[in-house]
């Protein structure tokens, strides 16, 4: 028997939604079980322009 075995793994994805000034107005962490889901995930929430938008259209009062 290993002396160390894998139990349990997870990968996280945060990304941040930032204005035209550089100011983060929102953001967005996923887990994954896997590094391909980890990718998935990721791509996704980038290509998802009605997400963006919801972010961007934030005015920063309540914003997180």
């Amino acid at each position: 028997m290993a002396a160390v075995i894998r139990n349990r793994e997870h990968y996280t994805a945060k990304v941040n939604f930032l204005d035209g000034e550089g100011k983060r107005v929102g953001n967005v962490s996923l887990q994954s079980p896997t590094i391909a889901a980890f990718e998935a995930n990721a791509a996704e929430v980038l290509a998802n322009a009605a997400f963006a938008a919801r972010c961007s259209d934030w005015s920063g009062a309540g914003a997180p």
